[in-house]
């Protein structure tokens, strides 16, 4: 008795708060004469957007049918369509559907006190109800719901300080954010039925009898719940005749909608203890009767309605756990694929890298060679071009001194001449020696200058070097110097300069001490290396 009515009682958690989350929006008589047509063409609805890959209708409508199926106590139905919605929800990455199917999911849980997963779904759904709000994906409101059905879940789960810590959850977001969740019938609806597990009757009363009227224009099937919990305050409360009257409203809503079927077992329990107090034993027996007919539909495991519900096979998981196994091994394929890659690439790399390097040793010794190659060249040429320059030296000042002989030899002819001219024998006048004097003396100044402008010419900057270094030197000295250079003999300068060869020795003495030369060092050696 005790386990049946509290599956009842679990069974009103899921479709109180499912009513608060529901946008099928149906009204009470298409609810009650239409639900087939509403299944069907809600199922052909799915079936095209599944053709048309319209992911996000998929998902309504799948939800929309989990939804129908709960109201109408169709829990396998409803559990195979949300299991549906939660694999392609989170595929997908839906965050505001997924929020609603972990909803649904904890709800189913929770029938049959599997609480541990019931609370855990609760959270996931809490979390990204959090995060939808926090990033202005989604209202308040759509926060609200989660607290609610938390509410709702510790409530009847017994644990009324949770409860109590949701409730006030809901009006602390429902001010701060200025929320319009139904003008807050929901969270005072919630917060009637805490009053009432608390004893506080009245207070409960005085809640439920304000949300009555929304309830009746707003959501009609929504008093079922309402009444139930009436009935239930007012036999608390003793008065009998209107606990009785809100019970049979509560059945009479419940048989004309087709919904929150759940709720009859638990109203005809508790119908039957009222009448049991009030000494009505044959209407109580009555009703424990329909209680019992109604709770072995809704939870007996000989039901095939609810017999895959009650064992509930974790498909979603399982499911999970295929595609993990899955993306591990296509994880683990891509890694080897990857490595495989990796490695041809590094391979490539390398053959390229040692293609690089073995180029660049070759081109950097190829530029070597060619720049030794240029280098020797070059100084080959600047070998041959001085050669050639000092052999073209050595060429011209050879010729600058046989010149300068021919010179020495033309003057000794005139020496002889003058001589033979001063014989008594060939005694000429005296005007005509005195004309031959003249220009024998006129010939040697002019061939000196002939052989200095030769010289310089042959020779250049060497008279400049000459006298840069050595600024004190007389001309006499320069023009020793460069017959000195020619390497003529002290009698060819005698004769070329016209002076002895005693003086030509004296000169070379001076020359030695102005160029700062010892008696070892070689004067024509010295000249030779200036210029």
């Amino acid at each position: 008795m005790y386990i049946s009515k509290q599956k009842s009682i679990l069974f009103f958690m899921f479709c109180s708060v499912l009513f608060i989350h529901n946008t099928v929006g149906y009204s009470q008589n298409e609810q009650s004469n239409n639900y087939n047509d509403t299944i069907y063409r809600l199922e052909n609805l799915f079936n095209e957007s599944i053709e048309h890959c319209d992911t996000n209708s998929s998902l309504q409508y799948l939800l929309q049918l989990g939804n129908i199926y709960s109201h109408r106590a169709l829990y396998a139905n409803a559990y195979e369509n949300y299991w549906n919605a939660l694999l392609m929800a989170e595929q997908y990455h839906d965050s505001i559907l997924l929020s609603q199917v972990y909803d649904g999911i904890g709800w189913l849980y929770s029938f049959y006190l599997r609480n541990d997963e019931a609370l855990e779904y609760y959270n996931k759904s809490l979390r990204l109800r959090r995060e939808l709000v926090n990033s202005n994906r989604a209202t308040p409101n759509f926060l609200i719901s989660a607290y609610l059905s938390l509410t709702t879940f510790y409530r009847e789960s017994g644990n009324f300080d949770m409860s109590k810590i949701y409730i006030d959850s809901c009006y602390s977001i429902y001010y701060s954010h200025n929320a319009t969740l139904q003008n807050d019938v929901y969270i005072k609806a919630e917060l009637a039925y805490y009053n009432l597990n608390i004893g506080k009757n009245w207070i409960a009363i005085s809640l439920m009898n304000e949300t009555q009227k929304w309830f009746s224009e707003n959501n009609p099937s929504y008093l079922i719940i309402l009444y139930k919990f009436m009935a239930d305050a007012y036999m608390a409360d003793n008065q009998y005749n209107r606990s009785e009257f809100y019970y049979k409203q509560a059945l009479n809503y419940a048989r004309n909608s087709s919904n929150h079927t759940n709720y009859i077992p638990m109203i005809y329990e508790n119908m039957a203890e009222l009448y049991k107090t009030q000494n009505r034993y044959k209407e109580a027996y009555e009703s424990i009767s329909k209680a019992k007919k109604h709770e072995l539909f809704l939870f007996d495991s000989r039901s095939l309605n609810n017999r895959p519900l009650l064992e509930i096979s974790d498909n979603y998981k399982k499911e999970l756990e295929l595609r993990k196994e899955l993306i591990q091994q296509q994880k683990i394929e891509k890694l080897e694929h990857d490595k495989k890659v990796g490695f041809y690439e590094n391979l490539f790399l390398l053959s390229v890298m040692v293609s690089l390097i073995v180029f660049g040793l070759l081109w950097r010794r190829a530029i070597r060679l060619k720049h030794k190659a240029d280098k020797a060249i070059a100084i080959k040429q600047k070998e041959l071009e001085a050669q050639k320059s000092k052999e073209l030296l050595e060429m011209k000042n050879k010729e600058l001194a046989l010149s300068a002989l021919q010179l020495v030899e033309k003057d000794k002819h005139l020496d002889e001449l003058k001589t033979k001219l001063l014989e008594p024998k060939h005694l000429p006048e005296k005007a005509e020696i005195r004309k031959l004097f003249k220009t024998v003396s006129v010939n040697y100044s002019h061939n000196w200058k002939e052989f200095e402008a030769r010289f310089v010419e042959v020779n250049t900057g060497f008279y400049t070097t000459l006298t840069n270094k050595f600024p004190e030197l007389t001309k006499g000295e320069l023009k020793l110097c460069a017959l000195i250079k020619l390497n003529f003999s002290s009698k060819e300068m005698a004769s070329l300069l016209g002076s002895g060869v005693e003086s030509i020795h004296t000169l070379r003495h001076r020359l030695r001490k102005k160029l700062g030369l010892d008696r070892s060092d070689n004067l024509t050696q010295f000249l030779n290396s200036i210029g």
